[in-house]
C-alpha cells in the first residue's frame, strides 16, 4: 500500500540473466510491464521479482 523499489529479472534455465523488466520506484496499486521474448527461445526460463521487503523467483514456460 505504498510506493516501493521494484526488479523484475528474467533468467535462463542455466542461471543466465536474459532480460530485466522493471528497475524503479512503482506507486502503490497494480502496474502492467510487458515482456517482448521475440529474442529468446521456446524453453524454461525464472523471473526475479525484488522488493525491499521480500525476493520471488518463479519458473515459466515460454512457447512460440
Amino acid at each position: 500500500p505504498k510506493e516501493t523499489f521494484v526488479k523484475i529479472e528474467i533468467y535462463s534455465s542455466v542461471g543466465q540473466k536474459v532480460a530485466e523488466l522493471a528497475n524503479n520506484n512503482y506507486s502503490a496499486g497494480s502496474h502492467t510491464i510487458e515482456f517482448n521474448a521475440n529474442s529468446l527461445a521456446t524453453g524454461v526460463y525464472f523471473y526475479k521479482l525484488i522488493t525491499p521487503y521480500f525476493e520471488k523467483t518463479r519458473k515459466m514456460l515460454l512457447i512460440k
